[in-house]
């Protein structure tokens, strides 16, 4: 039928698509979907392939669509493809042994049930439309999880058990259903005659199956996730103690310039007063380059953020990046100066990332402090391409643990190609 049809060509690849955009956390695109269903209506109407290629084509399809459009890497497109597809046939499936069940258990001659069988195709459809909208986003959260902390290596061996799905949902299907149905207006269904319960159990052993395999993955994920925080967090760790081992060098090394400073000025006193002038002034211009050494390039009244942004905008400096700070950290300010390490050391690390990319007149790092009344605000922005708000990646994630230490909140946002990062403390004066 017309309806059924117009489900099955162009409300499913619609869908699929839809999935495998949210799935791969990327934008809708029409071009995309357009591609993906004139391919789906292409291989649907092949009915002289063999029915183990069908699938195969249905999956290289979705992933040749993402590696295409969305320059998608192969391993993470067929992984993708291969769960929507699985998700999709399972659900036909399901439907279809269900539906044939149902008939079988509970027939009787009477124009509702010839009304029924007549239009089974519609009503089919538009129960696996519904229930693979149910599905996909129950199945969302854990792949997209999945999807961003596995390599190319644990993609594809993840999308082996999937295309198994779809395998043995296209051969029930097609070998065991079929396409053509006979019924008798006395006795229901008479073709195909299958044990439909026992394949409706089958499936949903399938999607059993499916969340069991996708949450080891999610686990793996996880566990994959932790293990790279961690020697992040360590690598950080080492890289601040000596910040901050710097930073007590040099203030030891200015404390002790200013103890012997009266003797410096009793010595230039004396060359003055023997009319030594050319030694006075060549005294006076070591005197200057000493305590040149001893200053910081970055002045935020913080010993250790000064040290970590001296080397900071030094990086950013060659790459021809413009570098701006206005950062007052006030001595009663709680944070502690690991934790100022983390937060800064991110921030400034993922915007130099960022700006890499850019052409030099748009590369710039701006960041500034406001401080009113108990509140304090952090601000660091930089230039970019990008049009959405990134997910949170590792040097986000730390910073988030860092600043809830003390009960602050991180807001990012992506306005007229500059990404800006504002942090807000609340502390109480009193």
């Amino acid at each position: 039928m017309i309806a059924a049809n117009l489900i099955y060509f162009l409300a499913f690849p619609c869908l699929l698509s839809w999935f495998y955009c949210r799935c791969s956390s990327v934008a809708f695109s029409p071009i995309f979907t357009a591609l993906y269903t004139a391919g789906f209506l292409g291989i649907s109407v092949m009915t002289f392939l063999p029915g183990f290629l069908s699938p195969v084509l249905g999956v290289c399809l979705l992933a040749l669509c993402g590696v295409g459009i969305y320059k998608h890497p192969p391993a993470l497109a067929v992984s993708v493809s291969a769960l929507v597809l699985s998700l999709f046939f399972l659900t036909v499936g399901l439907v279809q042994s269900m539906g044939f069940w149902l008939i079988g258990r509970f027939w009787s001659p009477s124009p509702l049930m010839e009304g029924i069988l007549q239009y089974g195709d519609v009503l089919f459809s538009l129960l696996e439309l519904l229930l693979l909208v149910g599905l996909f986003r129950f199945f969302l959260r854990p792949f997209s999880e999945i999807s961003s902390h596995l390599g190319n290596s644990a993609l594809l061996l993840l999308a082996v058990p999937l295309f198994f799905i779809v395998f043995t949902e296209n051969i029930v299907s097609k070998g065991i259903y079929g396409d053509t149905i006979v019924w008798d207006s006395a006795e229901g269904i008479v073709f195909p005659v299958v044990d439909s319960f026992s394949l409706f159990c089958l499936h949903l052993l399938g999607y059993l199956g499916m969340f069991a395999i996708l949450t080891a993955f999610q686990r793996l994920s996880q566990s994959i996730r932790k293990n790279q925080n961690l020697r992040q967090l360590e690598f950080q760790i080492e890289q601040q103690k000596s910040y901050l081992l710097e930073a007590q060098a040099r203030y030891d090394k200015t404390r002790s310039f200013r103890h012997d400073i009266k003797n410096h000025l009793v010595l230039l006193k004396g060359f003055l007063s023997k009319g030594e002038t050319e030694r006075a002034a060549e005294y006076l211009s070591s005197l200057s380059h000493a305590a040149e050494e001893l200053s910081f390039p970055v002045h935020t009244n913080n010993p250790a953020a000064d040290i970590l942004l001296e080397n900071k905008f030094l990086a950013a400096r060659q790459y021809g990046a413009a570098v701006e700070c206005r950062l007052d950290i006030s001595a009663q300010c709680p944070i502690q100066d690991m934790d100022w390490c983390v937060i800064l050391a991110n921030a400034f690390d993922n915007a130099l990332e960022e700006i890499c990319s850019l052409p030099e007149a748009e590369r710039f790092i701006r960041i500034y402090s406001r401080k009113k009344g108990d509140f304090f605000l952090f601000h660091i922005e930089n230039g970019t391409h990008k049009d959405s708000i990134p997910i949170y990646g590792t040097g986000l994630s730390n910073i988030k643990a860092a600043i809830e230490k003390y009960e602050g909140t991180m807001e990012i946002s992506v306005k007229g190609n500059i990404f800006s990062l504002d942090i807000l403390f609340h502390f109480s004066q009193h």
